[in-house]
């Protein structure tokens, strides 16, 4: 029997301000509501065989450049898909930015992880045309599984138009992310407590002489994870994930 979903964005908002100097900071935001509908089972943690208005996502970022080459930046999130999210208010990124030379940048703070090709830019709604990205490695309701380090991270530019990065620090699990809510169901109940190690993520991209055709190496490896509930503890003593992505635009 086919099954559908129908995903409809009716708002998308961004735009750019500028207040003191407007070399030096800059304000970006952006609002997107969504409606989901399904024709058979619930996607996920919202109930779209009825028809339901809880997807949306808003987010505020403040940026500046207080000197010649660092950048310093925090964006606020808001998101809401189902049960996870419920809109309340993170941070999704918050660092400093130093770039030495085209081929070395640092970075230090709550970064956004490479993974595939748009795992840092998939909170950017203007960024691309999909309202879903591939579920196959851009799970939404995994998100906090993939989305950030807290730590330090190095990344540049390689003769030859091949990029990288690399971070390393840690992670953190809320006990009502979406993680926690689908392996709750697994466990049986709800997780009391997650306590999670480090993690070491890193990309390599190249950019062909095609100017339609990337290709790209990811991954990332997780430290221990131990979650508990009141009847049970879960322990896991290494996570790796890696992806292969190729990318080719047709105009």
């Amino acid at each position: 029997m086919r099954k559908t979903i129908i995903c409809l964005m009716m708002l998308c908002l961004a735009g750019t301000a500028h207040a003191f100097d407007p070399d030096m900071i800059q304000i970006h935001g952006f609002v997107s509501q969504g409606y989901l509908k399904s024709s058979e089972h619930d996607f996920w943690f919202a109930e779209t065989e009825d028809g339901t208005f809880q997807f949306n996502e808003a987010g505020l970022s403040v940026s500046a450049e207080p000197i010649e080459n660092l950048r310093l930046g925090v964006q606020l999130l808001s998101r809401d898909l189902g049960e996870v999210g419920n809109n309340e208010v993170e941070i999704d990124w918050a660092y400093g930015d130093y770039y030495f030379r085209e081929w070395l940048g640092i970075r230090a703070g709550i970064m956004k992880r490479p993974y595939g090709l748009y795992n840092q830019s998939r909170d950017i709604d203007a960024a691309r045309t999909e309202i879903f990205l591939p579920s196959s490695i851009y799970r939404e309701v995994f998100r906090d599984w993939f989305m950030r380090t807290t730590g330090v991270g190095i990344y540049g530019t390689l003769p030859g138009d091949v990029s990288y990065e690399i971070q390393y620090g840690t992670f953190d699990l809320d006990t009502d992310g979406g993680v926690a809510k689908a392996l709750s169901v697994w466990a049986g109940s709800s997780f009391t407590d997650i306590k999670t190690d480090n993690v070491i993520a890193a990309s390599l991209q190249w950019d062909s002489p095609l100017p339609e055709l990337i290709f790209g190496v990811s991954g990332f490896r997780l430290g221990d994870i131990e979650m508990i509930t009141d009847i049970s503890r879960m322990n896991m003593t290494r996570y790796d994930t890696y992806v292969a992505s190729v990318e080719y635009g047709v105009e």
